[in-house]
């Protein structure tokens, strides 16, 4: 298993960030846009991240390379959800397969307790089986899915929502 740090992200992280997000847009499976995005389209939310409720991690290697990220999200935009948080994990396509996203899931949850949270969810395209499976084998349950909520490309797809108290 590869040797993993996990840094707080950065302003002159984005380009980074971006380039391993746009990977998983490219997989129609893992990202919720549909085209490759650019830095100036994800200012804001980035910057968003730059706070201590809801950070984003960049998880590196021994020679301070970027292996992949994680973030904790807002779940909804009213007060009665801020004890939980949503999970997003996006690894280096040249890092995947080795075991970079249990850590991940682990330091996330250690994190999200450190920061008040009571919960921790993870919105999953029902065709994207490798994440399904990861989260269930990190004990996070099936809570239930958003039938045909969301359309990739000319595909009606649906949603998986698992989650995990913390």
């Amino acid at each position: 298993m590869v040797k993993t740090s996990f840094k707080l992200a950065q302003k002159k992280d984005l380009a980074e960030v971006i380039r391993i997000y746009n990977q998983g847009v490219l997989t129609l499976k893992a990202a919720p846009d549909v085209e490759v995005v650019t830095v100036d389209e994800k200012e804001e939310w980035f910057e968003g991240h730059l706070n201590s409720q809801h950070p984003l991690w960049l998880m590196t290697d021994l020679q301070n390379q970027v292996m992949g990220w994680v973030s904790l999200s807002k779940m909804y935009d009213r007060m009665v959800y801020d004890i939980s948080v949503e999970i997003s994990i996006y690894i280096d396509e040249k890092f995947q397969g080795q075991g970079l996203a249990t850590k991940a899931i682990t330091f996330s949850e250690n994190q999200a307790q450190q920061l008040g949270y009571r919960n921790i969810v993870a919105l999953i395209f029902s065709h994207n089986h490798p994440s399904k499976k990861l989260f269930k084998k990190n004990g996070y349950k099936h809570y239930g899915q958003y039938p045909d909520i969301a359309m990739i490309k000319e595909n009606i797809v649906s949603v998986d929502i698992f989650g995990k108290k913390i």
